[in-house]
């Protein structure tokens, strides 16, 4: 035998003598580890994963369903067709503002309830002057168009000389005090366009990808409201996020597309009449935006790795409008699930249920969590992680059955597992057997291995569930017995053998036998004659112990 193996059995005798001391006190104490382990995790370590990003990014790009895109909204889009159509008149991209403020008031004039134009307009137009002077009387004369800033980094407001008080909608903080007020950004280049503004920045996670939207921004004194705030606003609508909310988008990937108009129809419309239907806008909220290669910014996010601001906009605005913000499920849901799962498994580990049986109950646990995870982001606007429950429960799972392994192999007698010179070095074999016909009988034979470990000790102890396999030839009526053997050095004190007839006599068969310089084969021969005689097989003589 070489070193490794030699090495390799002391190692797997150990645990069976250790899952032998344990015994099914094993299940429960591992569960209480587990789920101490558990709690500690979902606080601090977060060892055990729950839906990261990439998992995250892949649910929603292969979910089932998703919502529908508000039938409201509607996109203008600076498209290439609209630059080959605009270009022929006015030239290459920027266009003159005035062309920008005719096409926002075709679109207010429309009765649009909301315009945003997703287009900062932040410098003077040296060239046309006229133009800025446009699109300041048009957002005089509409209020309900709203334009966008960009947001510095908050380190900066301290060089600022722009008030958080002039952003409409902005809201103080409760403990703001005297905190300053001064607020950092690129506003629009006149008042009037800062009357209605959101800032227009989107905020990537560590790995450039766009999952989330921030609805606020903040200074020490304000929280600043965004560009979907706004426009949700200027439509009407008056339930919207908290300050400080951070909303998960639920992009309308399963669904038809928000409705886009290509920005050469509004020109056309403003410049010739007739080309778009009269009620086109009409009670709209309309994002005023480009998408064309060149002059827009595309953004990978969860739905897609190519993504244009307008369509991110709208979905925030959407989810404001619908209250359709994908929310994770508060921690104690996820965390009572995980508890629950490990200590059914507990049980019924201790309760030794059906291998078949636990292993199919764990099966379809584990696939009913997955599934929740997976529905809850299809149909729904929760996101219920079920993620770190399923690990802590296949954690435990993993362990336990590792452990009842181990524990059956070295109540069977294998080798790797049980020394078996303690039957050469035995001089008394003690044999019991039940049928294994009803819950009486399991819980005699139990008793009796209790007995036996309390008077004797469990090292020279064997128990076999099933002696033959129950499918084939010599099944019945073989398969349903329980056997236990016990390997005594001594004579066995005859108050042990009273005490298993007194308890439990009318559902075990006892027998008895000296094998004291038998080998293990005449071993095996004396237990299967005892087996395969009539007495022993006969449930009628339960108990038999020869003189």
């Amino acid at each position: 035998m070489t070193r490794g193996r030699s090495l390799l059995i002391f190692f797997s005798r150990y645990l069976g003598r250790l899952s032998r001391r344990l015994d099914d006190r094993f299940y429960l104490a591992a569960a209480l580890v587990v789920a101490a382990l558990f709690l500690i995790d979902v606080k601090a370590t977060e060892f055990i994963p729950g839906i990261d990003e990439g998992t995250y990014d892949t649910l929603i790009r292969y979910r089932l369903s998703s919502p529908a895109p508000h039938p409201d909204i509607v996109i203008v889009d600076i498209d290439e067709r609209a630059l080959e159509m605009v270009g022929k008149d006015l030239g290459r991209w920027p266009w003159p503002r005035d062309t920008l403020a005719e096409g926002l008031v075709t679109i207010a004039d429309q009765g649009a309830r909301a315009v945003f134009a997703n287009i900062l307009i932040s410098d003077p137009d040296k060239q046309n002057p006229a133009g800025d002077e446009a699109l300041q009387y048009v957002a005089q004369s509409y209020p309900q168009i709203a334009f966008s800033y960009i947001r510095l980094p908050q380190k900066n407001d301290q060089l600022s000389d722009f008030s958080a008080q002039r952003i409409s909608g902005a809201v103080k903080k409760k403990d703001a005090g005297n905190a300053p007020e001064t607020v950092a950004l690129v506003p629009p280049l006149a008042p009037y366009l800062q009357q209605h503004m959101g800032f227009s920045n989107l905020y990537p996670d560590k790995d450039g990808i766009i999952r989330n939207y921030a609805y606020w921004d903040e200074n020490a004194s304000h929280w600043l409201p965004s560009a979907a705030l706004i426009v949700a606003r200027q439509a009407g609508e008056a339930l919207q996020p908290p300050p400080g909310d951070l909303g998960k988008l639920n992009w309308r990937n399963k669904q038809a597309a928000y409705r886009r108009i290509s920005f050469a129809d509004v020109y056309l419309q403003a410049k010739e009449g007739g080309r778009i239907a009269p009620d086109l806008f009409k009670n709209k909220i309309v994002i005023l935006g480009a998408s064309a290669p060149g002059i827009s910014t595309i953004k990978p996010t969860a739905a897609s790795i190519t993504t244009d601001d307008n369509e991110i906009i709208a979905t925030a605005i959407d989810d404001v409008m619908s209250s359709t913000s994908l929310r994770d499920l508060p921690e104690t849901i996820p965390i009572a699930v995980g508890l629950i799962g490990v200590f059914i498994l507990a049980w019924a580990f201790r309760r030794e249920v059906a291998t078949e049986v636990l292993d199919l109950g764990f099966a379809l646990g584990q696939v009913s969590l997955l599934a929740i995870t997976y529905l809850s982001i299809s149909y729904s606007s929760v996101v219920i992680d079920m993620l770190v429950p399923f690990n802590a429960i296949l954690a435990y799972f993993t362990v336990a059955r590792t452990f009842q392994a181990v524990r059956q192999a070295t109540w069977q007698g294998l080798e790797r597992f049980w020394d078996r010179s303690k039957v050469e070095n035995s001089d008394y074999l003690l044999i019991i057997l039940a049928p294994q016909n009803g819950k009486a009988s399991l819980a005699a034979m139990k008793g009796v291995r209790q007995i036996l470990r309390t008077q004797i000790g469990i090292e020279n102890m064997l128990f076999l569930d099933s002696i033959i396999e129950d499918k084939s030839f010599l099944a019945q009526p073989i398969s349903n017995m329980l056997l236990t053997l016990t390997f005594i050095a001594d004579e066995i004190d005859d108050t042990v053998i009273s005490e298993i007839e007194r308890s439990f006599g009318a559902f075990v068969m006892i027998d008895r036998y000296a094998v004291a310089g038998l080998t293990l084969d005449d071993v095996r021969l004396a237990i299967w004659r005892a087996i395969l005689s009539e007495k022993m097989l006969d449930p009628t003589n339960m108990k038999t112990i020869p003189a």
